[in-house]
């Protein structure tokens, strides 16, 4: 659906990753992870063009059986130290050949493939409804207080407690401690404008932040992340009377 300020849905999708081997092409419910934000994407009806960014055969193949557009990436921004804002950096030249006047980029990263729809709406009302922020990223909440944090050396297995101890030993409950949340990953809509000039998607005391439940925020960086997000989109798909 055509917005008076252009949208696209970018999902960045390399071919090779460290810690769960061909991450993108791992199967979820029988489909390619890459797919599910593929899929995702069209029938969200948001968006005026999906962009698939890979250097993956496999996966520009699924890219263009959903019809959406492939951008070759560059063998440099496919290894483990490019950031995806780097390729964005890269790609957004020959997606502004495509459309000049595009205004708001959906970052859709695919080893977050349980995001729901109302999640994205609400991240492009709130980018909306905030005309001054240059972007809206999704969080999660940490699950334990910063202060509780420790270290442990690799070599001699002590332990040190990088905020102190007192956090640890005079205020233990957890409602004691203020609450913090890091980016998921799973939702970043941010203007064309704000990342042309800074090639980042978060910006101090800018950004506004989405909290996102702990199912939609499942990002899968291992086998037990993808198990687990099998068993969660199987609930989910059960409770709608869809089991896969």
């Amino acid at each position: 659906m055509a917005r008076s300020n252009p949208i696209i849905a970018y999902i960045p999708a390399k071919g090779c990753s460290r810690g769960l081997p061909n991450k993108n092409l791992a199967l979820l419910a029988g489909k390619p992870l890459v797919e599910h934000t593929i899929e995702f994407a069209c029938t969200a009806h948001l968006f005026d063009a999906i962009y698939l960014s890979t250097d993956s055969p496999e996966i520009r193949a699924i890219g263009q059986a959903h019809q959406v557009r492939v951008l070759d990436r560059p063998v440099d921004l496919a290894s483990d130290t490019a950031r995806v804002a780097d390729v964005l950096a890269h790609d957004l030249k020959a997606i502004k050949e495509d459309i000049p006047d595009l205004a708001l980029i959906a970052c859709l990263i695919p080893t977050s493939p349980l995001r729901r729809l109302q999640d994205l709406n609400a991240a492009i009302d709130l980018l909306d409804a905030h005309p001054d922020a240059p972007s809206v990223v999704s969080l999660s909440l940490l699950p334990f207080p910063l202060a509780q944090i420790m270290s442990m050396n690799d070599k001699t297995k002590t332990i040190s407690a990088p905020f102190g101890l007192e956090g640890i030993t005079t205020q233990s409950q957890r409602q004691s401690h203020p609450t913090f949340h890091y980016p998921n990953g799973a939702i970043v809509v941010i203007r064309t404008a704000s990342f042309e000039q800074s090639q980042a998607f978060y910006f101090e005391n800018a950004s506004v932040g989405l909290p996102l439940d702990p199912i939609s925020s499942i990002d899968i960086d291992s086998s037990a992340d993808l198990a687990r997000a099998e068993f969660e989109l199987r609930s989910r798909n059960f409770g709608h009377g869809k089991d896969l």
